[in-house]
């Protein structure tokens, strides 16, 4: 394993040797952003908003990147295994800064509800010995 970096980007390379040929690839996503730049701006015209979009670098790691839009939202490019785009727009600055934050362990947060709902649900039993809840 090696590395490269392009603009200051590093990119894992393997380099293997197959019956006495070298031969090397990229190992991981990495992304041009030239591609994703000209098609953030061909959606912006299409819904006619007048935005500059900034990608930053020429290339970019992982399965999604972000461009930065000049009235201050984002474009999210996410890059499925076979190189599909799919592509979302936040315009508005709210709604991208939001989008922006790390994505939630839901399911944790949903399990903690749910055991406190059952410790609050058991305070509200009625006793076994027949007596009567307050109201």
């Amino acid at each position: 394993m090696c590395r490269a970096s392009i603009e200051g980007v590093a990119v894992p390379l393997v380099v293997e040797n197959h019956r006495g040929e070298w031969v090397w690839w990229v190992d991981g996503d990495v992304v041009p952003m030239g591609p994703i730049a000209a098609r953030v701006r061909d959606e912006l015209a299409d819904l006619h908003v007048a935005q500059t979009v900034d990608c930053g670098k020429p290339i970019a790691r992982g399965p999604r990147v972000t461009c930065a839009l000049s009235g201050g939202g984002s474009a999210f490019a996410t890059i499925a295994k076979d190189g599909t785009v799919s592509l979302e727009l936040a315009i508005d600055p709210a709604a991208a800064g939001v989008r922006s934050e790390p994505p939630r362990d839901l399911t944790q947060r949903s399990r903690s509800l749910e055991h406190s709902a059952t410790d609050e649900d058991e305070e509200d039993t009625i006793p076994s010995d027949g007596g009567t809840v307050p109201p």
